[in-house]
This record gives structure tokens, C-alpha cells and sequence, in this order.
């Protein structure tokens, strides 16, 4: 059975702007992740490994969307940190490991704190608010990407509930 905020999330995907599109994709690999962690202490290794999988194809799919020609410095930063991640669940998922799970968790929910607070800024600049000041702009612009169709089917499939949850 679908969650109440489950039933919204396709909603929320189609009526998601750029910036909001990659903060739920953020939010998709971190909801992936509780769920390995979760699978990991149960013993349910399927789920588990399900789960780090999806992680990891989200991860894949906001390395694939960085903006290179934007901001240079910033998107091959992005680039591999997001690697680094990759790596962390890929060994986590090896190694059955939670710390390895808790520090791709860390390093996400630090990447969707940023990404969030640069999206208020731009949204409050696009409301004529403020100025945004040139460098959160440039970073903004790195990851706005062109929504794709393998990112809306990521954030979908993490909308379905998690089959231990």
C-alpha cells in the first residue's frame, strides 16, 4: 500500500522545475539508501542490494546531468564526488557494510543541504527578491539540466513503496 506522499510524488515530478527536480532526485538515492541500511540490519540482502542499485542509478543519473561548459571547477567536483559515491555503494553493497551506507548518506544529504540552499537563492532572485550573487548563480547553472526521462523514471520508481517498508 502507497504512502500518502507516495500517491503525490509523480505530481510533484511533473510539475518539478529543474532546480527542484534534482533535489528530488537528492532525496530519492537518500530515501534508497535508509532503505539499504534498513535491509542490511533485517538480513534481507535482495532488498538490500535493490536498494543500492537504485541509489546508484540515481547518483549515475545526476552525474550524467552536470552542466560542464557552465562552471568547469564546480561540475568535475560534482563529478567526483558523485563517483566517490558510487564507489562507497558499490563497496557497501560488497561488503555488506553500514558505516560505508552512512557516509554516502553523509556526503548526499551535505550535497542536497547546498543544493537546496542554492535553490532558495535562485528562486528568490527569480522572484526579484534579491541579487544572487554571481558564484551561486554559476553553480546553479552547473546542475540544471534538461529533465530527462531516465531521471523522472528514478524519481517515479523511488515513489513506489519500498517492499520492507
Amino acid at each position: 500500500m502507497q504512502t500518502p506522499e507516495a500517491k503525490h510524488q509523480p505530481k510533484k515530478l511533473l510539475a518539478a522545475n529543474r532546480l527542484r527536480l534534482v533535489e528530488l532526485l537528492y532525496c530519492a538515492a537518500l530515501d534508497s539508501i535508509t532503505a539499504a541500511r534498513k535491509s542490511l540490519r533485517l538480513g534481507d540482502t535482495r532488498s538490500r542490494a535493490q536498494a543500492i542499485h537504485k541509489a546508484t542509478e540515481i547518483v549515475t543519473e545526476l552525474t550524467l546531468s552536470l552542466n560542464h561548459e557552465s562552471d568547469t571547477d564546480l561540475s568535475r567536483n560534482l563529478g567526483e564526488l558523485y563517483g566517490y559515491t558510487q564507489t562507497l555503494l558499490m563497496e557497501a553493497n560488497a561488503k555488506q557494510s553500514e558505516p560505508l551506507l552512512s557516509e554516502a548518506e553523509r556526503l548526499l544529504s551535505t550535497l542536497l543541504d547546498a543544493w537546496v540552499s542554492c535553490s532558495e537563492a535562485v528562486r528568490s532572485t527569480q522572484n526579484g527578491h534579491t541579487k544572487l550573487p554571481r558564484k551561486v548563480a554559476g553553480q546553479a547553472r552547473v546542475i540544471t539540466m534538461q529533465p530527462s526521462y531516465a531521471a523522472k523514471q528514478s524519481v517515479r520508481s523511488a515513489a513506489r513503496p519500498h517492499p520492507i517498508l
